[in-house]
């Protein structure tokens, strides 16, 4: 049986962040840590503006 070591860097464990089933590597990245930055990124980026114009609503 193999003995697997953990990835560390700078004394701490590294892990997963998320997994991917089918991922876009051609994609640009969304680099946020807020999932409503995310969602209106993601909503000008694909041209939903009637969606942005309710998301921005809630946002308030």
């Amino acid at each position: 049986m193999m003995n697997i070591k953990p990835l560390k860097i700078r004394n701490k464990v590294m892990k997963p962040h998320k997994a991917s089933l089918n991922p876009d590597l051609t994609a640009r990245n969304v680099l946020t840590y807020s999932h409503w930055d995310f969602v209106e990124l993601w909503l000008k980026r694909n041209e939903k503006d009637e969606a942005l114009f309710y998301w921005e609503q809630a946002k308030v």
